[in-house]
């Protein structure tokens, strides 16, 4: 079969070439078509497995893994109200000994207090006493002055 000039014409090649691109073009993309639609079945088969898996885990665990939850939250609730309880209990404990640290100050201060009072009624006597000691010597040269006047004029 030869072929002339004529038959193989520019176009006519272009054509052949490019139904050639479009028919490969066509199958890449089947073929991507295919494999996105492989890998979205692969994708929901694996997700429905896991769906199984977990209802099947949930029917033979749950009611366990449920009560446990439970019992977790009721020790918990148990141990916060017997941490109330002790915390309820111990406010009256410092109530009270606060009321006892307050007379023991109380008392403390009174003491302190007598004391400060011994201290500054012991500095007044002093005072006091040098003072009047003074006032004395005074009289009593102002005596003897005048005991001393009275002999001279005698």
């Amino acid at each position: 079969m030869e072929m002339s000039d004529a038959d193989l014409d520019y176009e006519n090649i272009m054509t052949f070439y490019a139904k050639v691109l479009k028919k490969d073009r066509d199958a890449f993309e089947q073929n991507k078509t295919r494999k996105i639609n492989d890998v979205e079945i692969w994708t929901r088969a694996r997700k429905e497995e896991e769906r199984v898996a977990m209802e099947d885990y949930c029917k033979d665990h749950g009611q366990a893994e449920i009560e446990q939850i439970q019992k977790a939250i009721a020790d918990r609730h148990a141990k916060e109200l017997a941490t109330k309880n002790a915390l309820t209990s111990a406010a009256g404990a410092y109530a009270k000994y606060m009321e006892k640290m307050m007379v023991e100050r109380q008392v403390q201060l009174r003491e302190k207090e007598r004391q400060y009072i011994n201290e500054i009624s012991d500095e007044v006597k002093g005072v006091l006493m040098k003072a009047a000691e003074q006032v004395y010597k005074k009289n009593l040269i102002k005596i003897l002055n005048a005991e001393a006047e009275k002999k001279r004029q005698q």
